[in-house]
């Protein structure tokens, strides 16, 4: 099931301001980048940066970003309204759903 509208972040115009306002958080499957959001959004939104690093093939970028927001729809009532961009490490295609999520929620609930 897809991200709400509300909790999707749209990179166009909104990078740049992500990379210059916001701080990062580190783990061992993901690098977050957290910055505030615009004064009329009360909801946390998140956009999800998968490099071809990771895989050559669109289709496994692709499954992986589902997987990664799939995870985050999960912690969404526990998470703080700010925007987030979740850039996940080469490794982390070859983990499970829980290890996901758990990395995850240690990352957003911080």
């Amino acid at each position: 099931m897809a991200l709400p509208q509300i909790n999707r972040l749209p990179l166009r115009g909104q990078r740049e301001r992500i990379d210059r306002e916001g701080s990062p958080l580190h783990s061992s499957l993901f690098t977050i980048v957290k910055a505030p959001s615009p004064s009329d959004i009360t909801a946390p939104r998140f956009a999800v940066l998968v490099s071809k690093k990771i895989s050559n093939l669109a289709v496994t970028r692709n499954r992986l970003k589902r997987q990664i927001l799939g995870a985050v729809q999960t912690l969404l009532p526990n998470i703080s309204p700010a925007d987030y961009m979740i850039i996940p490490k080469s490794f982390t295609k070859e983990k499970d759903h829980s290890q996901l999520l758990s990395d995850l929620k240690k990352l957003l609930e911080q």
